[in-house]
Protein backbone atom coordinates (compact mmCIF):
# COMPACT_ATOMS: atom_id res chain seq x y z
CA UNK A 1 0.00 0.00 0.00
CA UNK A 2 2.53 2.30 0.92
CA UNK A 3 4.55 2.10 -2.64
CA UNK A 4 1.02 2.38 -4.20
CA UNK A 5 0.96 6.03 -2.70
CA UNK A 6 4.56 6.68 -3.46
CA UNK A 7 4.13 5.99 -6.61
CA UNK A 8 1.18 7.59 -7.28
CA UNK A 9 2.94 11.00 -5.21
CA UNK A 10 5.58 10.17 -8.32
CA UNK A 11 3.33 10.08 -11.22
CA UNK A 12 1.51 13.20 -9.68
CA UNK A 13 4.95 15.68 -9.43
CA UNK A 14 6.29 13.99 -13.06
CA UNK A 15 2.38 15.39 -14.70
CA UNK A 16 2.74 18.21 -13.04
CA UNK A 17 6.40 19.32 -13.93
CA UNK A 18 5.04 18.34 -17.35
CA UNK A 19 1.53 21.12 -17.40
CA UNK A 20 4.39 23.51 -16.30
CA UNK A 21 5.58 23.62 -19.70
CA UNK A 22 2.87 22.14 -21.76
CA UNK A 23 1.81 26.15 -22.58
CA UNK A 24 5.64 26.30 -24.56
CA UNK A 25 4.64 22.79 -26.34
CA UNK A 26 1.09 23.64 -27.35
CA UNK A 27 0.36 23.65 -30.72
CA UNK A 28 3.68 21.92 -31.77
CA UNK A 29 2.87 19.48 -35.00
CA UNK A 30 6.12 17.90 -35.07
CA UNK A 31 8.69 18.32 -37.71
CA UNK A 32 7.35 18.53 -41.26
CA UNK A 33 9.75 18.21 -44.30
CA UNK A 34 9.90 20.68 -47.02
CA UNK A 35 7.96 19.27 -49.83
CA UNK A 36 10.76 20.43 -52.29
CA UNK A 37 13.43 19.20 -50.15
CA UNK A 38 15.21 17.10 -52.96
CA UNK A 39 16.22 13.86 -52.66
CA UNK A 40 19.92 13.83 -52.31
CA UNK A 41 19.40 15.71 -48.68
CA UNK A 42 17.58 12.45 -47.75
CA UNK A 43 18.73 9.26 -46.66
CA UNK A 44 17.41 6.07 -47.49
CA UNK A 45 14.27 5.86 -45.19
CA UNK A 46 13.32 9.83 -46.61
CA UNK A 47 15.14 11.30 -43.30
CA UNK A 48 16.85 14.77 -43.07
CA UNK A 49 20.59 13.91 -44.02
CA UNK A 50 22.78 16.44 -41.65
CA UNK A 51 25.87 18.02 -42.52
CA UNK A 52 28.22 16.27 -39.82
CA UNK A 53 27.05 15.70 -35.81
CA UNK A 54 26.96 19.06 -34.70
CA UNK A 55 25.49 20.81 -38.52
CA UNK A 56 27.84 23.49 -38.60
CA UNK A 57 30.42 24.42 -40.60
CA UNK A 58 33.61 24.29 -38.68
CA UNK A 59 34.22 26.31 -35.14
CA UNK A 60 32.31 25.24 -32.19
CA UNK A 61 33.15 27.06 -29.39
CA UNK A 62 31.50 27.07 -25.66
CA UNK A 63 29.74 29.95 -24.22
CA UNK A 64 27.76 30.86 -21.37
CA UNK A 65 23.97 32.17 -22.30
CA UNK A 66 23.90 34.51 -19.42
CA UNK A 67 20.19 35.65 -18.17
CA UNK A 68 18.07 38.10 -19.94
CA UNK A 69 19.29 36.27 -23.23
CA UNK A 70 16.50 35.95 -25.37
CA UNK A 71 16.92 32.64 -27.50
CA UNK A 72 14.22 31.26 -29.96
CA UNK A 73 13.99 27.66 -32.25
CA UNK A 74 11.83 26.51 -34.71
CA UNK A 75 10.22 22.84 -33.94
CA UNK A 76 8.77 20.87 -30.56
CA UNK A 77 10.60 21.75 -26.89
CA UNK A 78 12.00 17.86 -27.48
CA UNK A 79 15.24 19.75 -29.67
CA UNK A 80 17.89 20.89 -28.44
CA UNK A 81 19.12 23.76 -30.81
CA UNK A 82 18.48 27.16 -30.96
CA UNK A 83 19.15 30.48 -32.21
CA UNK A 84 19.40 34.42 -31.01
CA UNK A 85 15.73 35.22 -31.47
CA UNK A 86 14.45 36.45 -34.23
CA UNK A 87 17.20 34.67 -36.78
CA UNK A 88 15.37 34.08 -40.51
CA UNK A 89 14.96 30.31 -40.88
CA UNK A 90 16.55 30.13 -44.04
CA UNK A 91 19.81 31.10 -42.15
CA UNK A 92 19.44 28.17 -40.15
CA UNK A 93 19.72 25.79 -43.01
CA UNK A 94 16.67 23.59 -41.83
CA UNK A 95 14.91 21.14 -43.76
CA UNK A 96 11.41 21.81 -42.47
CA UNK A 97 8.60 23.31 -43.95
CA UNK A 98 8.88 26.88 -42.08
CA UNK A 99 5.23 27.85 -42.27
CA UNK A 100 3.83 24.41 -40.65
CA UNK A 101 6.84 24.60 -37.84
CA UNK A 102 6.15 25.55 -34.73
CA UNK A 103 8.04 28.24 -33.18
CA UNK A 104 9.09 29.14 -29.55
CA UNK A 105 10.65 32.07 -27.96
CA UNK A 106 12.32 31.69 -24.58
CA UNK A 107 14.51 34.04 -22.14
CA UNK A 108 17.32 33.01 -20.12
CA UNK A 109 16.56 32.77 -16.77
CA UNK A 110 19.74 30.93 -15.36
CA UNK A 111 23.02 30.95 -16.60
CA UNK A 112 23.71 27.56 -18.85
CA UNK A 113 26.46 26.70 -21.24
CA UNK A 114 26.22 25.91 -25.20
CA UNK A 115 28.12 25.21 -28.30
CA UNK A 116 28.01 28.13 -30.32
CA UNK A 117 28.75 27.26 -34.13
CA UNK A 118 27.69 29.08 -37.51
CA UNK A 119 25.11 26.79 -39.08
CA UNK A 120 26.44 25.22 -42.30
CA UNK A 121 24.60 25.81 -45.64
CA UNK A 122 22.36 22.79 -46.48
CA UNK A 123 19.34 21.89 -47.91
CA UNK A 124 19.39 24.43 -50.48
CA UNK A 125 19.62 26.35 -47.65
CA UNK A 126 22.06 29.68 -47.18
CA UNK A 127 23.01 28.87 -43.23
CA UNK A 128 25.21 31.46 -42.04
CA UNK A 129 23.57 31.88 -38.57
CA UNK A 130 24.28 31.64 -35.14
CA UNK A 131 23.28 28.43 -33.56
CA UNK A 132 23.51 26.93 -30.27
CA UNK A 133 23.46 23.72 -29.44
CA UNK A 134 22.89 22.37 -25.75
CA UNK A 135 22.99 18.64 -24.03
CA UNK A 136 19.34 18.89 -22.89
CA UNK A 137 16.37 19.63 -24.98
CA UNK A 138 14.03 22.68 -24.30
CA UNK A 139 12.04 20.93 -22.78
CA UNK A 140 14.44 19.92 -19.83
CA UNK A 141 15.77 23.52 -19.35
CA UNK A 142 11.77 24.91 -18.90
CA UNK A 143 11.34 22.49 -16.54
CA UNK A 144 14.68 23.27 -14.57
CA UNK A 145 13.96 26.84 -14.77
CA UNK A 146 17.01 27.29 -16.88
CA UNK A 147 14.62 29.06 -19.39
CA UNK A 148 11.10 30.25 -19.67
CA UNK A 149 8.89 30.77 -22.19
CA UNK A 150 8.19 34.25 -23.85
CA UNK A 151 5.87 35.70 -26.32
CA UNK A 152 7.54 36.95 -29.97
CA UNK A 153 7.03 37.79 -33.08
CA UNK A 154 7.70 35.06 -35.62
CA UNK A 155 10.94 35.46 -37.39
CA UNK A 156 11.02 35.36 -41.60
CA UNK A 157 10.86 32.15 -43.43
CA UNK A 158 13.03 33.93 -46.01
Amino acid sequence: MRLRIVLAAAVLAAFTMLMSVAPAMAGCSGETIRPDLADRWKDAAGKPRWPNEDWSGGLNVTILLLPGTVIDRFGCDDGNRFSPQGTPFAARALPYDCSRESYSSYRVLRPFPVKSAEAQGWFGLRGGAVQYRTTVSARELLADGTLEPIESARPSCA
